[in-house]
């Protein structure tokens, strides 16, 4: 009982102690012009965070993928990821042939299956497996494209029709085939099974195959790629992708049967915001890229939205390549130059280096970068800056996340901007654990305090003893508290959760210099 009546003692006059130097002794420094500017350009940086990307990590509700072109992993460009800022990868194209079921780029399949040699680090080590070694929790993807320009004297409308009905068992030699792929790479890399997914991007299918008939017969090809690749539940994923919407639109949007019917089997979708297809962009839809593609983000969300794809699994995916434009004096607007009409990021930062060329960036009537040239053509693109306004967009709208197609167009100066924006709206910086350390300290005195006071009445007689002290005793614990939640993000350690102590801190001052003013005042009637 005597060490608890001791402990008790000291807590209380450590307490007011530590108040009372604060305000007795700190007020000066505190409000030393010198201190309040250093205070300012800390509160700054802790609003903006850190510059480089590699401090972040993603929240957990968010994914984040990468799409990388061969061509591109055939650079290396994979080795320039932020691997703390993505959840999954997409490595590898299945380039289908409708007729046979067969690849069209077996060669793409051998290298994506083999070891390469890492230009940084010289070691020979298969993609997949360099992913795994940079982010352990990564989903990889092996995706399967068509775009319906098989030829061979069929039509389109022929060459879907024979697919969709597994006419030659097109669908069964697809299927073995991705089957026997995706079992060699997990085991001859140590992958986990439900680490390999599989995106579909099947696209261009004719208007024509809408009877009930053709909706069943895609249903039931999806139902057979998840029974034979991914039996039981191992948790691999299966994804779609969508292309951009657009009056002229394919099988996807016409009327919203099939979505209705298979969206509920994928665990991804991911709608690709851009085209690389000029006949499916006309002129207001061009207007859309230039002018009014940020606004017409949420219109697309919302489209989706209305054709049965739940925000949970909507993905949006982002292109990077610019659009060449050059101005028709006939119409006096701008339109595609058919020449070279989408120029890559790559492309577009050299030319933002030559002398002839005008920047105009986040201009009130433009969602896209503007490089203007003397001859009245111009580059449009998303700098980073847009990049973000637009992802902020995506995020207040509720979706799963982003896809990021040809990141490694850009440079590793210049592309890690854009990873910043991603980190900016995505991600967060980790705790440290020196937040936790001090968390714990001030949650001792601040539970502490009040327990002892319940709890003994030796505690409540040394307060009753100590009025005097009572008030910065109680300033010491509610500084305390504050600092607890401070220290745990209860209150958000940024910008307003500062201003919030500052306030508190405020309050506690004017408390004390009142009641120390009154002190003064009636001593004075006193005499």
């Amino acid at each position: 009982m005597k060490y608890r009546k001791l402990y008790i003692t000291l807590l209380i006059c450590c307490s007011s102690l530590v108040t009372e130097t604060i305000f007795s002794q700190g007020l000066s420094s505190l409000f030393n012009r010198g201190n309040t500017k250093k205070a300012a350009k800390g509160l700054s940086n802790m609003k903006n965070g850190s510059d480089d990307p590699a401090d972040y990590i993603l929240r957990p509700q968010y994914k984040v993928i990468a799409d990388e072109p061969l061509w591109l992993l055939k650079k290396n460009s994979y080795e320039n990821f932020y691997y703390n800022l993505l959840t999954g990868s997409i490595i590898g194209n299945y380039d289908l042939n409708l007729l046979t079921g067969n690849p069209r780029n077996k060669e793409e399949l051998d290298w994506i299956s083999s070891r390469q040699e890492a230009s940084k680090s010289g070691d020979s080590v298969n993609i997949y497996q360099y992913l795994i070694q940079q982010n352990r929790d990564i989903d990889l993807y092996f995706q399967v494209s068509s775009y319906g320009d098989v030829g061979g004297g069929f039509s389109n409308q022929a060459i879907y029709y024979g697919f969709l009905t597994n006419n030659h068992n097109v669908q069964d030699t697809l299927i073995d085939r991705i089957r026997i792929f995706r079992r060699d790479i997990i085991k001859k890399y140590k992958i986990e099974e439900s680490q390999f997914g599989l995106i579909l991007d099947i696209q261009n299918i004719p208007a024509q195959l809408t009877s009930p008939e053709d909706i069943q017969n895609f249903k039931t090809f999806i139902e057979k790629i998840k029974k034979k690749l991914f039996p039981g539940s191992e948790g691999a994923k299966l994804g779609i992708k969508l292309p951009i919407i657009h009056e002229e639109n394919n099988f996807y949007y016409v009327g919203n049967e099939l979505l209705k019917r298979i969206i509920p089997m994928f665990d991804l979708v991911i709608y690709k915001n851009y085209s690389r297809d000029l006949e499916e962009i006309n002129d207001e839809q061009l207007q859309w890229f230039v002018k009014g593609n940020y606004n017409f983000l949420k219109f697309d969300v919302d489209s989706l939205q209305k054709l049965g794809i739940p925000l949970s699994k909507l993905i949006v995916e982002f292109a990077y390549l610019g659009l060449n434009l050059k101005r028709d004096s006939t119409i006096d607007k701008l339109v595609f130059d058919r020449m070279n009409p989408i120029v890559s990021y790559d492309n577009m930062n050299k030319m933002a280096d030559r002398s002839f060329v005008k920047e105009s960036a986040n201009e009130t009537d433009s969602s896209m970068t503007k490089f203007k040239f003397k001859n009245g053509n111009e580059f449009h693109y998303d700098d980073e800056h847009i990049r973000l306004f637009k992802y902020d967009r995506l995020k207040s709208l509720g979706i799963l996340g982003i896809s990021l197609h040809g990141i490694g167009y850009n440079n590793i100066e210049k592309g890690t901007k854009y990873w910043k924006a991603i980190a900016d709206v995505f991600g967060r910086i980790p705790d440290k654990l020196i937040w936790y350390f001090f968390g714990t300290l001030l949650g001792f005195l601040s539970f502490g305090f009040p327990y002892s006071v319940i709890k003994f009445w030796q505690a409540r007689n040394i307060l009753a003893k100590y009025k005097k002290y009572l008030l910065h005793t109680l300033g010491g614990w509610l500084i305390a508290t504050f600092g607890f939640l401070f220290c745990l993000n209860i209150i958000p350690r940024n910008t307003v959760g500062v201003y919030v102590g500052l306030g508190i801190l405020g309050i506690l001052i004017i408390m004390i210099l009142a009641r120390v003013y009154l002190s003064k005042l009636i001593s004075l009637f006193r005499k």
